[in-house]
């Protein structure tokens, strides 16, 4: 021990202290240490975001939308970043954007697109927060739930699948300028985009086929759309996907449905023109794209749930054709086409891919012109491709395809040794339709399958116009009949216009084919105006002359007879017709007529009004005049019955309902054993017993006489024969209805 100025020291071991000395200061370095973190982990736990806090397994499975989604707020932030290909993204930092984690699911708002991202590392920068994400889909947001989206609010009283219907809550598009432009949806109507769906465009001239000597193109091409989109989403359950770096799990869920539809109007106005010189043959393998974003855009944004989803609209416009002709020849025709739509597609699990179409139109036709010769066969169609992406994904297109068509073909057969089968004759017919076709890309419901298509499918195609479909008798220099005496006969032969159901003499040099056993001033004649001429010389008395129109393979079209004489005697005053006028067998119920008209009237297009506006009835019976549709059609001494003579058919002959060569009717059989068979031509009717009309599901048939009616103005009497109740009547109708005649004969 060591004493200095009163203190008193001990020996030492310095290495000793050294070492005690190096034990604490470590320990304490531990110690600050631990406090260090503690700190830390609790500053952190304090300042936690909302969704730090995982959701359950029970949560992830059950709710319909994942908890991991964080819904930012679009107003209050702004995204100064986008870059979708490096998967980068920054917003401005706010109580919104802070929450961010990675695993979280984001929607971004970027204008005129959105996007679904799924966050994988989250960077602070000053004011900002920036991101970067993978793509994601709507299986990732949604689970446990299916919804309809539709753009219009009529559509929210339809029958769907979901209760749950959404219209937009805002519309973004480009204006004029490109200068994007939003508009909030705070109104309600049947038509929610307003004029921002609803497009109608010129493209005259637009050319399907050019050479040299020939060109094929729309002199006039007009097309216009006002339509809707309605879409149901439906989705299973939500499982795990993938565990991302054993730091989050990443739960989807998968679609089990998805349909698609598009409704409302589709407008088109197109001529047609053919210029050809030569021989032309093409077909184009896929219909062509000619302008892009023909429509501009729109973005639509829903609200489900808490959850935007964007929609996109857009359009390209395609163009195809097929052309075959030959010669030189130079034709138009055209169009008018008003489709009320309701076309698209519809997926699900189960059941695969299948269409949707519902589709009813009206055309007006635009009558053809055709000069030179040759034949030709086109068909030309011009339509928008509408396009629809839910976010950036690819979702479901819809082809709307109305098309115009003409058909000119001609033919002969002339033989040396048997001239009896010759014939010469060409054939116009001009045709509309459409075609739809819709396809579904699921990428957005992160369904890894191709494209898939419905195919091109035809919803209709009805006939415009055709030449020549009828001809009758026009006039004759003697209704007398004498072997060796000349007679002038004149015809009139028909074209069709099948929108108005209307016949009309033709404006085409259409060929017709003369044949009788007598002499005859020329085989063919060549009609002008509708009309055409031969002077027939009998050979016999009620001797038979034709007129006959074939088409290009020389089958008959349609003949009309003058003469001859194959009535059928019954024993009664007069003789009665053994077919229909029109039918060419005693099966067939052949034309109808309104009464007092001559040239027939198709019941499918039929308006009555178009009846009263074309006649002057006459007041007085009309068997055996000008008004009469046999007499004029079949010629000589051929005519309406009268009602007295339809009288004699009931009460001098019997009846009895037969089955002839599979057609329902009644044979009518005469004192002398000579019967005649009268199809049946309604498949059910209405009949009065006992002073009330009852409906009777039975066949029955309408036949006009020539006599009018004291009933009332615009009233004439036909007769009709049952198997029921309405065994025989004599009605009075309107003359307006449409009925066949049965012809007879009175010497």
């Amino acid at each position: 021990m060591i004493t200095w100025h009163g203190f008193q020291f001990c020996h030492v071991d310095y290495s000793d202290v050294v070492y005690l000395i190096l034990i604490d200061i470590y320990m304490k370095k531990v110690y600050y240490t631990l406090l260090i973190i503690l700190f830390i982990a609790c500053s952190e736990e304090d300042n936690l975001p909302d969704n730090m806090s995982l959701p359950s397994e029970e949560e992830y499975e059950t709710e319909l939308v994942n908890p991991d989604y964080v819904n930012i707020d679009q107003e209050t932030t702004r995204l100064v970043e986008c870059d979708p290909d490096k998967g980068r993204y920054t917003f401005t930092s706010n109580m919104s954007t802070e929450k961010i984690r990675p695993g979280n699911i984001l929607t971004v708002d970027a204008d005129t697109i959105g996007y679904i991202v799924i966050v994988q590392s989250v960077e602070k920068k000053g004011e900002n927060i920036s991101i970067t994400a993978t793509p994601g889909s709507m299986c990732d947001i949604f689970a446990n739930t299916d919804f309809v989206l539709t753009t219009s609010d009529h559509g929210k009283s339809r029958a769907y699948p979901s209760n749950n219907v959404y219209t937009p809550v805002k519309i973004v598009y480009r204006d004029e300028n490109g200068k994007a432009q939003t508009r909030t949806v705070s109104r309600e109507g049947s038509h929610i985009t307003g004029d921002l769906w609803d497009w109608e465009k010129d493209f005259d001239g637009m050319t399907f086929y050019k050479d040299e000597n020939s060109k094929v193109y729309m002199q006039k091409a007009n097309y216009g759309v006002n339509i809707d989109l309605t879409m149901y989403l439906s989705f299973g359950g939500r499982t795990v996907n993938e565990v991302v770096n054993n730091a989050y799990k990443q739960y989807k869920s998968k679609a089990l449905e998805v349909s698609a539809m598009v409704e409302g109007n589709v407008y088109s106005n197109f001529i047609l023109r053919a210029d050809i010189a030569g021989k032309i043959q093409y077909q184009e393998n896929e219909d062509e794209l000619c302008k892009h974003n023909v429509f501009r855009p729109i973005l639509v944004w829903f609200n489900v749930n808490g959850v935007p989803i964007c929609v996109t609209l857009s359009a390209d416009l395609y163009r195809g054709a097929s052309i075959e002709a030959n010669g030189e020849i130079s034709a138009y025709m055209g169009v008018q086409n008003t489709a009320t739509a309701n076309v698209g597609i519809k997926w699900s699990q189960n059941d695969g891919i299948s269409p949707v179409k519902e589709i009813t139109s009206d055309e007006k036709a635009i009558y053809p012109t055709i000069e030179g010769k040759g034949s030709i066969t086109a068909k030309a169609w011009l339509y928008p491709r509408i396009h629809v992406t839910l976010y950036d994904l690819l979702g479901p297109s819809f082809d709307i395809k109305p098309y115009i068509g003409s058909q000119l073909k001609g033919g002969f057969r002339k033989t040396l040794l048997d001239p009896s089968n010759d014939y010469c004759a060409w054939a116009l017919r001009n045709f509309t339709g459409m075609d739809i076709e819709s396809g579904l890309s699921l990428m957005f419901m992160n369904y890894e399958v191709e494209h898939l298509t419905t195919g091109s499918l035809n919803v209709f195609e009805k006939d415009l116009f055709c030449s020549p479909t009828d001809i009758h008798i026009y006039k004759a220099s003697s209704n007398e009949i004498v072997k060796d005496c000349p007679i002038t006969v004149s015809f009139e032969v028909y074209d069709t216009d099948y929108l108005l159901g209307k016949s009309s003499p033709t404006i085409l040099p259409q060929f017709v084919t003369f044949e009788s056993e007598g002499r005859l001033s020329s085989k063919y004649g060549i009609a002008e105006n509708g009309i055409v001429t031969v002077t027939w010389t009998p050979s016999m008395d009620n001797d038979m002359l034709k007129a006959v129109l074939y088409n290009e393979a020389g089958k008959v079209i349609k003949e009309a007879v003058w003469g001859g004489n194959d009535a059928v005697d019954l024993g009664l005053s007069v003789k009665w017709a053994p077919q229909n006028l029109g039918a060419s067998v005693p099966e067939e119920i052949g034309d109808f007529f309104a009464w007092a008209e001559t040239a027939p009237r198709n019941p499918e297009h039929y308006d009555i009004f178009d009846y009263i506006y074309d006649n002057n009835l006459p007041l007085q019976h009309i068997s055996g005049t000008s008004y009469d549709a046999a007499t004029v059609r079949k010629g000589g001494h051929w005519r309406m019955p009268t009602d007295a003579e339809v009288s004699e058919l009931e009460h001098k002959c019997t009846r009895k309902e037969i089955i002839k060569n599979g057609v329902y009717g009644m044979l009518f059989t005469g004192a002398n054993g000579n019967s005649i068979f009268l199809p049946y031509t309604e498949s059910s009717h209405y009949c009065a017993l006992n002073n009330k009309v009852i409906y009777i599901e039975e066949p029955i048939g309408f036949y006009w006489t020539g006599d009018i009616s004291d009933k009332g103005s615009n009233m004439a009497i036909w007769f009709s024969f049952a198997n029921d109740y309405c065994s025989f009547a004599h009605c009075h109708g309107g003359a307006y209805s449409l009925n066949p005649i049965r012809p007879v004969w009175s010497d």
